[in-house]
């Protein structure tokens, strides 16, 4: 009888230790889950940034080049 009381409180305490686990790595895959929808964002934020100071640029070197076609 003995043995079989220390052998379930084994059994129980392997399980809950499976269980904590379990619990800590699901906590950890939903901190990172966020991360990467927050830098998902920021990539979205600045590839829109950096392609509108493109189009700037380019609108800045057509509109030079017209320039001095027009003066020659």
């Amino acid at each position: 009888m003995k043995k079989e009381s220390n052998f379930m409180l084994i059994i129980g305490i392997i399980v809950g230790v499976l269980v904590m686990l379990f619990i800590s790595f699901q906590l950890q895959l939903t901190n990172v889950q966020r991360r990467t929808a927050a830098l998902e964002q920021t990539v979205s934020g600045n590839t829109q940034t950096l392609s509108q100071i493109v189009n700037i640029f380019n609108q800045n070197a057509q509109g030079a080049q017209g320039g001095e076609t027009a003066t020659e």
